[in-house]
């Protein structure tokens, strides 16, 4: 099943280059009928491939794109606006990751003109790609905030 809202952020983000897909699969564990979703990530013109399989910058892009995708489904329906997105960064991302992982932000927020995004990270790379930081330090009195 595509998710097309999904795939049309992740298209925004890649340049029309990959996609998602949820896949419905039974299973019989102990006598009993269970339904586990399984998702995966489409490269245009190759085979998907389980998410799991997949790198770290190709996993944060597409799990970006299926939490927009479920907030602007859910917000669209509630009547609400997206004002704020608040996210960590990704564990284990290298150089290619780190930089998949900025474009992505650069993406939602030319998608989202008045979303404000929050992101939090260690990374001097990952700072260097933003105008507007706030710095916060552990000093032997507590934190210190510097803007």
């Amino acid at each position: 099943m595509k998710c097309l809202k999904c795939n049309s952020i992740l298209g925004q983000m890649t340049g029309g280059k990959m996609g998602v897909e949820f896949r419905l699969e039974k299973l019989q564990k102990n006598g009993k009928e269970k339904t586990s979703l399984d998702i995966f990530i489409e490269e245009y013109g190759k085979t998907a491939l389980p998410y799991l399989s997949k790198s770290g910058g190709e996993k944060v892009k597409s799990s970006l794109s299926v939490i927009l995708a479920l907030s602007e489904i859910k917000s669209s329906s509630a009547g609400v606006q997206l004002g704020m997105l608040f996210i960590d960064e990704p564990p284990f991302l290298d150089s290619d990751g780190v930089q998949a992982y900025c474009d992505s932000l650069e993406t939602i927020q030319n998608r989202y003109k008045d979303i404000k995004i929050m992101a939090i990270t260690h990374d001097p790379t990952m700072k260097e790609r933003f105008t507007q930081s706030v710095d916060v330090i552990k000093t032997e009195h507590g934190s210190k905030v510097i803007y």
